[in-house]
Formats: structure tokens, C-alpha cells, sequence
């Protein structure tokens, strides 16, 4: 029973194969009948690859539209020693992001419903039913609500000179431009994933296409978030760029 050769030494021979060298040829000028079958493919592959450039260009100029975006400060988001009585928080420190969407979604339970705490506090009657300790508790809720609709407004103000910064710089515009190319490129890399290679040539050409973005020791990374055969099927193209750095380095 002859050895079942190792992994590299499968990548040495397919190295040596000539159409795995030249994918591009095939994809460029498919010149034979049997290379015909795939036209189609090459077609979509070169169409995708040039959305793919576009792609690359809209995302470094997101990029430097965003390192042009002058930084709004957070100046009235920051804890006062009043807030360290509502709050288990460090005056002088800034409130985190998380905390203060968390303030936004009381807000809006608050106002649709009938009472608060605000108001409970302003009825002389219903204060003068409650024992020391909880009109304390009453009064730390009520002030708690007003400081978290100082501080949801607040957001809101950063929010929208944060917007007018970013339509400033490009950013914004750069961003829409980014998520339209970006919607471009997924629609032609799935035409790609779902017309069939009817020849090795076709075969080496999706191969190809997608081994510039592979990283063999990022897959080595990711393969326990993929099933085994999905962890095989990477495993191919990842195979696939070696050869052709094998056959480079030749």
C-alpha cells in the first residue's frame, strides 16, 4: 500500500502544475473549448475583483475622513460629587456610554407611564404618609430622574455636533460610500460562490480570487468557531496560497 503523502508535499506538487501558477491567465483569456465551459466564471470573477479594488479605496478613504473628524469633548458628561450620591461612581470621571443609553431607555419607560418618582416627590400629601428613610429613597429616585433628562439632553446636543463634525470632515458621505460598495462587493462574491467551476482552471480561479485575504495562522485562529467540513474547505484555499508561495520562492 503506497504512503499517503503529507500536506506539503502535496503543495510541492501542486506547485509544480502549471495551471495552478497561472490562474490569471485562464481567467484573462480562457483559450480552449474545455476552458470555455468557465467564461461565465472568469467574467464574474474579473467583475469582482474590480469591485473588490473599489472596496479597498472606499474603506482607506473612510479611514482618513475619520482621522478628520475634529473630537467633540464630552464636557457636560461628567460626574459631579452630586452624582456620587445616586450613583456608586468617581466624581470628575466621565459617564460611560453604556450608562448613559441606559438613561435614554428609563427616560422613555418614565415617560409613558403616568407617575415618577419627581412627581410622587411634589405631592405634600403622599411626603407627609412616608417615615424618614423612605422619603430619603424618594428624594435620591426624583434626583435621579432630573439629572438623567440633563444628561440624556446632553447626549443628544453631543450626538448632533458629532454629526455636523462628521459631515464637516466627509466622513459621513465617505461612510454611505463604504456600505454601497460594500453591498456591491457581497453581491458579486456570492454570483462568484454560486456559479460553478465546470474546470480546474475555473476551480483555480475562485482559489485564487480569495487567497489575497486569507491568513494561515488567522484560519488556524478561527477554526473552532467553523464546523469540520467548513474548517476543510478553508483549509483548501489556504493550501492553495502556499503552493503558489512555494512556486514564487522556487
Amino acid at each position: 500500500m503506497s504512503e499517503i503523502p503529507t500536506r506539503r508535499a502535496a503543495l510541492g506538487a501542486l506547485a509544480s502544475v502549471p495551471a495552478l501558477a497561472l490562474p490569471a491567465v485562464a481567467i484573462a483569456a480562457p483559450a480552449t473549448n474545455v476552458e470555455h465551459l468557465d467564461a461565465e466564471l472568469f467574467e464574474l470573477i474579473a467583475a469582482a475583483r474590480e469591485v473588490s479594488a473599489r472596496l479597498d479605496a472606499a474603506e482607506k478613504a473612510a479611514e482618513e475622513a475619520y482621522e478628520r473628524t475634529e473630537e467633540v469633548p464630552r464636557h457636560a458628561m461628567i460626574v459631579t460629587e452630586a452624582d456620587t450620591r445616586i450613583w456608586k461612581l468617581n466624581a470628575g470621571e466621565h459617564f460611560t456610554l453604556d450608562h448613559l443609553e441606559s438613561m435614554k431607555q428609563r427616560q422613555k419607560h418614565r415617560r409613558a407611564r403616568s407617575w415618577t418618582f419627581s412627581s410622587e416627590l411634589a405631592d405634600a400629601s403622599y411626603v407627609a404618609t412616608l417615615d424618614d428613610k423612605d422619603r430619603a429613597v424618594v428624594e435620591i429616585l426624583a434626583a435621579s430622574e432630573a439629572r438623567e433628562d440633563q444628561l440624556v439632553a446632553a447626549v443628544d446636543e453631543w450626538d448632533e455636533m458629532r454629526r455636523l463634525a462628521r459631515d464637516r470632515s466627509g466622513e459621513t458621505a465617505a461612510d454611505e460610500w463604504l456600505e454601497k460598495v460594500q453591498a456591491e462587493h457581497d453581491e458579486a462574491c456570492e454570483r462568484v460562490a454560486t456559479t460553478r467551476a465546470r474546470t480546474l482552471s475555473g476551480l483555480l480561479a475562485k482559489l485564487a480570487f480569495i487567497t489575497p485575504t486569507l491568513d494561515a495562522e488567522t484560519w488556524m485562529g478561527r477554526g473552532a468557531d467553523m464546523g469540520t467540513h467548513e474548517q476543510i474547505l478553508f483549509s483548501i484555499a489556504v493550501d492553495y496560497q502556499l503552493g503558489l508561495e512555494g512556486a514564487r520562492q522556487a
